[in-house]
């Protein structure tokens, strides 16, 4: 099982490397599907938002707040 700092290594490490490798990544997509360099760039950038994004997410914690069946209580779920 994955404590949360790992699953943020993990991603980011997965960023870092498509940051490092993006112009080989995008002329491979542009070789595969003929789309222009240019455009490749972007889809690479895209989608290592995503995965940044996911990477500092997975720092975080939540917890829900449900409803209970008396008014006068709140459950709350705590992620550990």
């Amino acid at each position: 099982m994955f404590d949360l700092f790992m699953k943020y290594r993990i991603c980011h490490n997965l960023y870092d490397l498509l940051m490092a490798h993006k112009e080989e990544l995008a002329q491979l997509i542009t070789l595969e599907q003929g789309k222009p360099l240019k455009e490749s760039l972007g889809e690479i950038n895209y989608s290592a938002g995503f995965i940044e994004f996911a990477s500092e997410e997975a720092k975080r914690i939540y917890g829900d707040i449900i409803p209970a069946p008396q008014s006068d209580r709140r459950l709350f779920v705590l992620k550990q």
